[in-house]
């Protein structure tokens, strides 16, 4: 038979552990504007591109709606969703009034959602009759896999971290 006793040291590494773990569960706000910056670079993206790979390209602006815009002095055609720029902003800029960023402490862990309060979210992103839809949000497996690898790289290095105090 084997016994173990636990001495001081060894629960003070239990500790440690633990809240090293504590840690990773509750992200630091740093982490949470380093994901806040993907996300948008992400939307950003798909304003730049108009559409993505999720959606296709957003459907070409109907005759009349390029004839409105001209007559306001925009570009008839291009860029798509852009008159102001604020719609786009409200996406792309954590400043924003209408950028919409949140964190959600769960006991499972931790979510966090991103977009945008501007009133036209709604239809354009999921369209109405004789519009399109021209969804910003929805992101690809690729994209998802980008803010995956993102987050690995934040835990890794926050296990380095943990690991190079314990040496230090």
């Amino acid at each position: 038979m084997v016994t173990l006793i636990a001495t001081e040291e060894s629960r003070q590494d239990v500790d440690e552990l633990a809240a090293f773990f504590e840690g990773l569960s509750n992200p630091t706000i740093d982490m949470q504007k380093q994901v806040g910056n993907v996300v948008r670079s992400l939307f950003a993206n798909h304003f730049a591109e108009e559409g993505s790979d999720v959606s296709g390209p957003w459907a070409d602006l109907k005759d009349s709606t390029q004839i409105e815009r001209k007559m306001e002095g925009y570009n008839p055609d291009h860029p798509i969703l852009e008159r102001s720029g604020y719609y786009r902003e409200s996406f792309t800029n954590v400043n924003s009034p209408s950028n919409f960023e949140f964190t959600e402490f769960r006991n499972d862990g931790w979510a966090m959602e991103f977009g945008s309060e501007d009133w036209r979210v709604n239809e354009l992103e999921k369209g109405r009759p004789r519009m399109f839809a021209r969804p910003v949000t929805k992101l690809s497996s690729g994209e998802r896999d980008e803010i995956g690898d993102m987050l690995e790289l934040m835990f890794q290095q926050a296990a380095t971290d943990y690991e190079d105090g314990k040496r230090g």
